[in-house]
Protein backbone atom coordinates (compact mmCIF):
# COMPACT_ATOMS: atom_id res chain seq x y z
CA UNK A 1 0.00 0.00 0.00
CA UNK A 2 1.18 3.12 -1.06
CA UNK A 3 1.57 6.36 1.39
CA UNK A 4 -0.11 9.55 -0.33
CA UNK A 5 2.04 12.33 0.32
CA UNK A 6 0.27 15.35 0.23
CA UNK A 7 1.71 19.16 -0.33
CA UNK A 8 -0.06 20.85 2.38
CA UNK A 9 1.39 24.62 1.26
CA UNK A 10 -1.66 26.92 0.05
CA UNK A 11 -1.21 28.13 -3.38
CA UNK A 12 -0.28 31.71 -3.94
CA UNK A 13 -2.92 34.46 -3.62
CA UNK A 14 -3.69 35.84 -6.69
CA UNK A 15 -2.75 38.90 -5.73
CA UNK A 16 0.86 38.03 -5.81
CA UNK A 17 0.67 36.69 -8.99
CA UNK A 18 -0.66 40.23 -10.04
CA UNK A 19 2.48 41.81 -8.64
CA UNK A 20 4.84 40.26 -10.36
CA UNK A 21 3.01 39.97 -13.46
CA UNK A 22 3.05 44.19 -12.81
CA UNK A 23 6.63 44.24 -12.42
CA UNK A 24 7.51 42.17 -15.40
CA UNK A 25 5.00 44.48 -17.66
CA UNK A 26 7.49 47.82 -16.15
CA UNK A 27 10.93 46.35 -16.50
CA UNK A 28 9.65 45.36 -19.95
CA UNK A 29 9.05 48.92 -20.62
CA UNK A 30 11.68 50.22 -18.99
CA UNK A 31 13.97 47.83 -21.02
CA UNK A 32 11.84 49.05 -24.28
CA UNK A 33 12.96 52.40 -23.57
CA UNK A 34 16.73 52.10 -22.67
CA UNK A 35 17.01 50.12 -25.98
CA UNK A 36 15.48 53.04 -28.17
CA UNK A 37 17.93 55.15 -26.34
CA UNK A 38 20.51 53.29 -27.09
CA UNK A 39 19.64 53.13 -30.64
CA UNK A 40 19.41 56.90 -31.05
CA UNK A 41 22.60 57.04 -29.02
CA UNK A 42 23.79 54.62 -31.98
CA UNK A 43 23.02 56.33 -34.67
CA UNK A 44 24.13 59.50 -32.83
CA UNK A 45 27.57 57.91 -32.74
CA UNK A 46 27.35 56.50 -36.59
CA UNK A 47 26.46 60.82 -37.72
CA UNK A 48 29.46 61.87 -36.00
CA UNK A 49 31.45 59.14 -37.20
CA UNK A 50 30.42 59.87 -40.67
CA UNK A 51 30.75 63.37 -40.08
CA UNK A 52 34.68 62.88 -38.78
CA UNK A 53 35.15 60.86 -41.34
CA UNK A 54 34.50 63.28 -44.31
CA UNK A 55 36.29 66.10 -41.93
CA UNK A 56 39.24 63.55 -41.41
CA UNK A 57 39.34 62.31 -45.35
CA UNK A 58 38.19 65.92 -47.20
CA UNK A 59 40.51 68.35 -44.53
CA UNK A 60 43.04 70.32 -46.76
CA UNK A 61 45.60 69.00 -44.13
CA UNK A 62 47.41 65.90 -43.94
CA UNK A 63 46.30 63.81 -41.04
CA UNK A 64 48.57 60.96 -39.41
CA UNK A 65 48.11 58.66 -36.85
CA UNK A 66 51.09 57.23 -35.72
CA UNK A 67 52.10 54.63 -33.47
CA UNK A 68 55.00 55.08 -29.92
CA UNK A 69 57.46 54.07 -32.57
CA UNK A 70 56.30 56.17 -34.99
CA UNK A 71 54.49 53.51 -37.89
CA UNK A 72 51.53 54.61 -39.87
CA UNK A 73 48.51 53.54 -38.03
CA UNK A 74 46.17 55.61 -40.50
CA UNK A 75 46.25 58.50 -42.84
CA UNK A 76 43.68 60.39 -44.87
CA UNK A 77 43.60 61.23 -48.74
CA UNK A 78 45.48 64.05 -48.37
CA UNK A 79 48.46 62.77 -46.54
CA UNK A 80 48.58 59.72 -49.35
CA UNK A 81 49.11 62.72 -52.16
CA UNK A 82 51.76 64.50 -49.97
CA UNK A 83 53.28 61.21 -50.10
CA UNK A 84 52.60 60.26 -54.04
CA UNK A 85 52.20 56.08 -52.25
CA UNK A 86 49.17 54.03 -52.49
CA UNK A 87 46.93 53.79 -48.82
CA UNK A 88 47.48 50.47 -48.03
CA UNK A 89 51.60 50.63 -49.11
CA UNK A 90 51.69 53.43 -46.66
CA UNK A 91 50.02 52.54 -43.03
CA UNK A 92 52.51 50.27 -41.59
CA UNK A 93 56.01 52.31 -42.71
CA UNK A 94 57.47 54.56 -40.24
CA UNK A 95 56.78 57.98 -41.55
CA UNK A 96 60.33 59.20 -40.57
CA UNK A 97 61.10 56.74 -44.16
CA UNK A 98 60.06 60.13 -46.38
CA UNK A 99 61.96 62.90 -44.36
CA UNK A 100 64.71 63.70 -46.43
CA UNK A 101 67.89 62.52 -44.71
CA UNK A 102 68.96 65.77 -43.73
CA UNK A 103 66.59 66.70 -41.66
CA UNK A 104 65.57 62.90 -39.86
CA UNK A 105 67.57 64.36 -36.94
CA UNK A 106 65.25 67.52 -36.75
CA UNK A 107 61.67 65.57 -37.51
CA UNK A 108 63.17 62.70 -34.69
CA UNK A 109 63.78 65.09 -31.59
CA UNK A 110 60.33 66.64 -32.40
CA UNK A 111 58.51 63.67 -32.15
CA UNK A 112 60.41 62.30 -29.54
CA UNK A 113 59.29 65.78 -27.47
CA UNK A 114 56.02 64.64 -28.77
CA UNK A 115 56.37 61.41 -26.49
CA UNK A 116 58.01 62.88 -23.37
CA UNK A 117 56.36 66.02 -22.79
CA UNK A 118 52.19 64.70 -23.82
CA UNK A 119 51.89 68.37 -25.03
CA UNK A 120 51.19 69.64 -28.63
CA UNK A 121 54.17 71.09 -30.16
CA UNK A 122 55.37 71.86 -33.98
CA UNK A 123 58.41 71.63 -36.96
CA UNK A 124 59.37 72.12 -40.02
CA UNK A 125 61.42 69.59 -41.24
CA UNK A 126 61.75 68.68 -45.48
CA UNK A 127 59.89 65.18 -46.95
CA UNK A 128 60.76 63.02 -49.88
CA UNK A 129 57.63 61.54 -51.90
CA UNK A 130 57.82 57.97 -53.57
CA UNK A 131 58.25 59.63 -56.49
CA UNK A 132 61.20 61.68 -55.66
CA UNK A 133 59.36 64.96 -54.85
CA UNK A 134 60.92 67.18 -52.63
CA UNK A 135 58.42 69.33 -50.08
CA UNK A 136 58.51 71.02 -47.36
CA UNK A 137 55.78 70.93 -44.81
CA UNK A 138 54.93 72.19 -40.97
CA UNK A 139 53.83 69.78 -38.95
CA UNK A 140 51.48 70.21 -35.34
CA UNK A 141 50.63 67.49 -33.57
CA UNK A 142 50.37 65.77 -29.78
CA UNK A 143 51.03 62.60 -28.19
CA UNK A 144 47.77 60.80 -26.23
CA UNK A 145 49.66 58.07 -23.56
CA UNK A 146 46.15 55.99 -22.83
CA UNK A 147 46.05 54.70 -26.13
CA UNK A 148 50.14 55.21 -27.06
CA UNK A 149 49.45 57.25 -30.34
CA UNK A 150 50.43 60.40 -31.56
CA UNK A 151 48.25 62.40 -33.88
CA UNK A 152 49.86 64.64 -36.43
CA UNK A 153 48.26 67.91 -38.65
CA UNK A 154 50.80 67.83 -41.79
CA UNK A 155 50.80 71.12 -43.98
CA UNK A 156 52.46 71.28 -47.31
CA UNK A 157 54.80 75.33 -47.24
CA UNK A 158 56.65 74.35 -49.95
CA UNK A 159 55.50 77.50 -51.96
CA UNK A 160 55.78 80.10 -48.24
CA UNK A 161 59.57 78.25 -48.32
CA UNK A 162 60.22 79.49 -51.78
CA UNK A 163 58.84 83.05 -51.21
CA UNK A 164 60.62 83.64 -48.28
CA UNK A 165 63.75 82.22 -49.99
CA UNK A 166 63.35 84.52 -53.27
CA UNK A 167 62.60 87.18 -50.95
CA UNK A 168 65.84 87.07 -48.99
CA UNK A 169 67.54 87.00 -52.07
CA UNK A 170 66.13 89.61 -53.60
CA UNK A 171 66.65 91.53 -49.93
CA UNK A 172 70.02 90.49 -50.25
CA UNK A 173 70.38 91.93 -53.62
CA UNK A 174 68.90 95.11 -53.05
CA UNK A 175 70.75 95.71 -49.78
CA UNK A 176 73.80 94.93 -52.58
CA UNK A 177 72.62 97.67 -54.68
CA UNK A 178 71.84 100.02 -51.94
CA UNK A 179 75.35 99.62 -50.41
CA UNK A 180 77.06 100.07 -53.83
CA UNK A 181 74.87 103.02 -54.38
CA UNK A 182 74.93 104.40 -50.74
CA UNK A 183 71.32 104.24 -50.56
CA UNK A 184 68.99 103.48 -47.31
CA UNK A 185 65.30 102.71 -46.79
CA UNK A 186 62.88 105.10 -44.68
CA UNK A 187 59.16 104.21 -44.23
CA UNK A 188 56.41 106.37 -42.63
CA UNK A 189 53.33 104.97 -40.86
CA UNK A 190 51.08 106.91 -41.42
CA UNK A 191 47.84 106.45 -38.70
CA UNK A 192 50.79 107.72 -36.33
CA UNK A 193 52.93 109.72 -38.27
CA UNK A 194 56.20 107.72 -37.27
CA UNK A 195 59.74 107.73 -39.61
CA UNK A 196 61.90 105.06 -39.47
CA UNK A 197 65.17 105.00 -40.93
CA UNK A 198 67.75 102.29 -41.30
CA UNK A 199 71.15 101.95 -39.95
CA UNK A 200 72.26 103.10 -43.14
CA UNK A 201 70.44 106.73 -43.20
CA UNK A 202 72.17 106.83 -39.94
CA UNK A 203 75.49 106.92 -40.89
CA UNK A 204 75.46 108.05 -44.35
CA UNK A 205 73.22 111.80 -43.96
CA UNK A 206 72.36 111.95 -40.72
CA UNK A 207 75.80 110.80 -38.97
CA UNK A 208 75.79 112.11 -35.12
CA UNK A 209 72.77 113.47 -34.93
CA UNK A 210 70.40 112.71 -31.84
CA UNK A 211 67.53 114.82 -33.33
CA UNK A 212 66.42 111.79 -34.52
CA UNK A 213 63.46 110.21 -32.42
CA UNK A 214 61.31 108.19 -35.29
CA UNK A 215 58.73 111.02 -35.70
CA UNK A 216 57.81 112.78 -38.91
CA UNK A 217 58.74 116.53 -37.47
CA UNK A 218 62.30 115.12 -36.14
CA UNK A 219 62.81 114.04 -39.49
CA UNK A 220 62.06 116.99 -41.24
CA UNK A 221 64.38 118.77 -38.49
CA UNK A 222 67.72 116.94 -39.85
CA UNK A 223 66.84 119.20 -43.50
CA UNK A 224 68.16 122.38 -44.51
CA UNK A 225 66.69 125.09 -43.14
CA UNK A 226 66.22 126.24 -47.09
CA UNK A 227 64.57 123.14 -47.75
CA UNK A 228 62.56 122.42 -45.05
CA UNK A 229 59.15 124.06 -46.48
CA UNK A 230 60.00 122.32 -49.44
CA UNK A 231 60.33 118.53 -48.42
CA UNK A 232 57.04 118.95 -46.41
CA UNK A 233 54.85 119.97 -48.82
CA UNK A 234 55.90 117.53 -50.99
CA UNK A 235 55.31 114.94 -48.01
CA UNK A 236 52.02 116.28 -47.73
CA UNK A 237 50.95 116.68 -51.58
CA UNK A 238 51.72 112.41 -51.38
CA UNK A 239 50.25 112.01 -48.61
CA UNK A 240 47.12 113.28 -49.67
CA UNK A 241 46.85 112.39 -53.36
CA UNK A 242 48.86 108.84 -53.21
CA UNK A 243 51.54 109.95 -55.93
CA UNK A 244 55.18 109.15 -55.43
CA UNK A 245 57.95 111.40 -53.71
CA UNK A 246 61.03 112.07 -56.10
CA UNK A 247 62.83 115.05 -54.56
CA UNK A 248 66.04 116.10 -53.76
CA UNK A 249 66.90 118.27 -51.00
CA UNK A 250 70.30 118.73 -48.37
CA UNK A 251 70.53 117.22 -45.03
CA UNK A 252 72.32 118.90 -42.20
CA UNK A 253 74.28 116.53 -39.33
CA UNK A 254 75.32 117.06 -35.75
CA UNK A 255 78.86 118.80 -36.44
CA UNK A 256 76.57 121.11 -39.17
CA UNK A 257 77.93 119.35 -42.18
CA UNK A 258 75.68 119.45 -45.26
CA UNK A 259 74.75 116.09 -47.18
CA UNK A 260 73.25 115.98 -50.33
CA UNK A 261 70.10 113.41 -50.53
CA UNK A 262 67.73 112.13 -52.81
CA UNK A 263 64.03 111.14 -51.66
CA UNK A 264 62.45 108.51 -53.27
CA UNK A 265 59.22 106.70 -52.03
CA UNK A 266 55.60 105.53 -52.50
CA UNK A 267 52.62 104.71 -50.98
CA UNK A 268 52.28 100.62 -50.13
CA UNK A 269 48.88 99.68 -51.72
CA UNK A 270 46.75 98.45 -48.51
CA UNK A 271 42.84 97.93 -48.31
CA UNK A 272 43.19 98.47 -44.47
CA UNK A 273 43.73 102.45 -43.57
CA UNK A 274 45.27 101.59 -40.06
CA UNK A 275 48.44 100.16 -42.30
CA UNK A 276 48.93 102.62 -44.65
CA UNK A 277 52.54 103.36 -44.96
CA UNK A 278 54.40 105.03 -47.64
CA UNK A 279 58.11 103.10 -47.85
CA UNK A 280 61.30 104.33 -49.96
CA UNK A 281 64.98 104.78 -50.55
CA UNK A 282 67.51 107.82 -49.73
CA UNK A 283 70.80 108.40 -51.78
CA UNK A 284 73.31 110.00 -50.43
CA UNK A 285 74.59 112.00 -53.69
CA UNK A 286 76.86 114.58 -51.88
CA UNK A 287 79.86 113.50 -53.65
CA UNK A 288 77.46 113.23 -56.89
CA UNK A 289 76.79 117.12 -55.95
CA UNK A 290 79.81 118.38 -55.33
CA UNK A 291 80.64 117.12 -58.77
CA UNK A 292 78.36 118.61 -60.37
CA UNK A 293 78.72 121.82 -58.40
CA UNK A 294 82.61 121.70 -59.18
CA UNK A 295 81.91 120.59 -63.03
CA UNK A 296 79.60 123.84 -63.25
CA UNK A 297 82.08 126.15 -61.51
CA UNK A 298 84.93 124.39 -64.40
CA UNK A 299 81.88 125.24 -66.74
CA UNK A 300 81.38 128.83 -65.49
CA UNK A 301 85.39 129.49 -65.34
CA UNK A 302 86.03 128.26 -68.68
CA UNK A 303 83.17 130.33 -69.91
CA UNK A 304 84.90 133.59 -68.25
CA UNK A 305 87.78 132.62 -69.74
CA UNK A 306 86.17 132.41 -73.04
CA UNK A 307 84.60 135.99 -72.86
CA UNK A 308 87.56 137.25 -71.12
CA UNK A 309 89.49 136.16 -74.33
CA UNK A 310 86.80 137.29 -76.85
CA UNK A 311 86.80 140.56 -75.14
CA UNK A 312 90.28 140.61 -75.47
CA UNK A 313 90.79 139.68 -79.02
CA UNK A 314 87.77 142.21 -79.86
CA UNK A 315 89.85 145.05 -78.28
CA UNK A 316 92.63 144.07 -79.88
CA UNK A 317 91.03 143.53 -83.24
CA UNK A 318 89.89 147.28 -82.75
CA UNK A 319 93.20 148.44 -81.84
CA UNK A 320 94.91 147.16 -84.57
CA UNK A 321 91.74 148.64 -86.98
CA UNK A 322 92.54 152.35 -85.57
CA UNK A 323 96.04 151.80 -86.04
CA UNK A 324 96.05 150.75 -89.56
CA UNK A 325 93.53 153.41 -90.43
CA UNK A 326 95.46 156.98 -91.72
Amino acid sequence: MFNIISDHRSPAPKEDFDAVFQDLQIMQIELEMQNDELLVSNEQLEAERTKFTGIYDLAPVGYFILNHRGVINQVNAVGVKMLEVDKAVIEGKKLIQFVAPDHRNIFYSFFEKLLRSGEQHDGQFKFISRAGREFYVRAEGCAISSVSQCYLAIIDITENIRAHMQLAEISERLQLAMDTSAAGTWELYLPSMHFYLDSRNHDICFAGSDRFDNTYSSFLALIHPDDHFMVDQHFRTAINAGTEIDIGCRFVSATDQVHFGHIRGRLVDTSIPASQRFVGIIWDVTEKKLLEEKAEALRIDRQKEITTAALHAEENERKRISEALP
